[in-house]
């Protein structure tokens, strides 16, 4: 009898420290929490879109959950905008082209560029294929999907370009061009112009120009 006192006991007090580390997690008060629960994840990305043959205000598109797909249409641009930190960056998504979101802990922001073209404003990770790139600042990314290469251009800021165990540092006013799966090339310098005629109209979108 005396165990089996012995053996609830133990159980009751297991039980009970649980519950209290479990109600502080969620901030209750009556486990010594503040009411107060600080998101871990962004939960939702807003997508706003424009017609590529105007400069009409952003409309509100849809939302979509991290973890899907996002594509875009060959008529249409979207500016994807987390609902998190207010310093979250800004994604700028060409006509026909596609990224996921990979990951929004805090302010540690992944997502795959699956193909096409992308302005980023902000701090984030972008990873095509085996290649990730760390930004922090204004860029312009292309991925030539059925090339396997992307470039990378960096209008302001830098980025951090990890290949293996090698990383190389792009700074602004600089474009690269480079392979995404391994055996990776050297890493080239590039052309790059915001007036080219194919993509003026998307650059003066999404850079405000």
């Amino acid at each position: 009898m005396t165990n089996r006192r012995t053996i609830t006991l133990i159980a009751c007090i297991v039980s009970l420290a649980t519950l209290l580390l479990v109600g502080n997690r969620l901030g209750y008060f009556w486990a010594g929490g503040d009411s107060v629960i600080e998101p871990e994840t962004t939960e939702l990305i807003d997508v706003f879109a424009a017609t590529s043959n105007s400069h009409a205000a952003d409309t509100q598109l849809t939302t979509y959950l991290p973890g899907e797909i996002i594509s875009t249409p060959a008529d249409q641009f979207f500016a994807l905008r987390t609902n998190g930190p207010t310093n979250a960056p800004v994604f700028n998504l060409d006509i026909n082209s596609q990224l996921k979101i990979v990951e929004t802990a805090g302010d540690d922001i992944t997502i795959n560029l699956i193909t096409g073209r992308l302005v980023v404003d902000g701090r984030v990770t972008v990873v095509v294929r085996d290649t990730t790139i760390s930004l922090d600042g204004i860029a312009t990314l292309v991925n030539y999907n059925w090339l396997e290469k992307m470039d990378v251009s960096v209008l302001s800021g830098t980025a951090t370009i990890h290949q293996g165990q090698y990383s190389t540092v792009v700074r602004d006013n600089h474009a690269v061009s480079l392979d995404t799966l391994p055996p990776f090339n050297e890493i080239k310098p590039t052309s790059f112009s915001l007036d080219a005629t194919s993509v003026k109209v998307f650059y003066d979108w999404a850079l405000g120009r």
